[in-house]
């Protein structure tokens, strides 16, 4: 089980920015309706030995959630972006800090995706989707926790079921916990959102001579990240222009076309990689 090179690929070279940037859009277009509708995972093949050989991973399943919520976030900014691609006008319409962090929680659902398909084994692949899948019950259960204890939540909304629901996935997590400490020695913890964005990035290299690509993708995670979390600071990295209002300096962000289509170009292989894995991976023998 390796993504080494893979010659459906699609190529870039040559295009002017607004170019890639269509072309990107079109793939992710082409793509739209697997979020609606799963590739089927056929008896026999790969991904169902995968979830035969661990119950509790669901492989196959946890695989597809973070495909399909990848193309759902993307697909939402690429609407976005078309409907802004003008030249003329492309800087002052273009939200890049939204672009980004669209684009940010992206990369993490299709990296997470890869991470877990590209193991070396079954037994590998089953731990990934068991990292992942204890991950999501940790924030869930932390969720839950916090509605719950406010009365005020409770009162406003009367939530039914809730604290049930906690003590059910705290109860889950103990036994996933057990599972992984049984399944990997020295289990201490998930692997963190950086070094699966990190592991995925390396895939993006193709045969270039240099991983310009590949810490383009690194940068638009932390500067996704940044946007993703309100911060300002990624726009000192982006084109953007200061103005005085009402006696305060105002900085307004502006849009970079080529780092948006670089940042599109990375995700868009990202993705065409990860669907063509699980259709090899779910198709019968």
């Amino acid at each position: 089980m390796s993504t080494t090179q893979n010659s459906g690929d699609p190529t870039f070279e040559g295009e002017e920015p607004a170019q890639r940037l269509m072309h990107c859009i079109s793939l992710i277009e082409r793509w739209a309706p697997y979020v609606q509708s799963q590739i089927r995972v056929e008896r026999g093949s790969m991904l169902d030995s995968s979830d035969r050989n661990c119950r509790q991973a669901e492989v196959s399943t946890i695989a597809w959630q973070g495909i399909s919520i990848a193309l759902e976030h993307v697909t939402a900014v690429a609407k976005i972006v078309k409907g802004n691609l003008d030249e003329e006008t492309w800087s002052p319409y273009l939200t890049p800090s939204a672009t980004h962090a669209f684009l940010r929680s992206s990369q993490l659902s299709a990296s997470r995706a890869l991470w877990i398909l590209d193991a070396e084994s079954f037994d590998l692949q089953a731990n990934r989707a068991l990292e992942v899948k204890y991950a999501e019950l940790r924030n869930e259960k932390n969720a839950l926790e916090d509605i719950t204890l406010d009365e005020q939540l409770n009162d406003a909304y009367g939530i039914e079921g809730l604290p049930a629901r906690a003590k059910q996935c705290n109860s889950r997590l103990q036994e996933l916990k057990s599972l992984l400490k049984s399944r990997v020695s020295k289990w201490s913890g998930t692997t963190s959102d950086t070094e699966i964005i990190k592991t995925a990035a390396r895939y993006l290299q193709e045969d270039r001579k240099d991983a310009v690509l590949t810490h383009s993708y690194l940068m638009s995670w932390r500067m996704g990240s940044g946007s993703a979390h309100g911060y300002f600071w990624p726009t000192l990295m982006r084109g953007f222009e200061t103005a005085e209002e009402n006696g305060v300096v105002v900085a307004k962000s502006y849009g970079d076309l080529p780092q948006t289509a670089m940042a599109f170009m990375s995700i868009t292989l990202l993705l065409n990689r990860v669907l063509n894995l699980y259709q090899q991976y779910s198709t019968a023998r």
